[in-house]
Parts: structure tokens; sequence; C-alpha cells
């Protein structure tokens, strides 16, 4: 069975970054915002490999 193409490439853009492209780790983003819960949950994410 053959996945769907979409999927694939929303998935593959969500990993794009250009050379200098700016990525803000989880802890400026804890520094920023501060919904604990929010950065909850990107933590938990970003340990499964899903998160920005």
């Amino acid at each position: 069975m053959l996945s769907n193409p979409r999927i694939d490439l929303g998935y593959l853009l969500l990993r794009w970054q250009d050379e200098n492209d700016p990525t803000p780790s989880l802890d400026e983003l804890e520094a920023r915002y501060s919904n604990e819960a929010v950065i909850r949950q990107l933590r938990e994410r970003n340990e499964q490999g899903i998160s920005p």
C-alpha cells in the first residue's frame, strides 16, 4: 500500500530548513511564553521527534 503523497510532502516541508533559517530552541520558547501546558506538550512531542 502506498502512502498519501500529500501527507509525505507535508511532513517533508514540516522538517525543511534552509541554511540560515532561525530555529528557536524549546528553552528560548519557554523563556518567551508563559503557557506551561503548551511548553510541556512541545517537550513531549520533541522527545518523539515531532517538534519543529
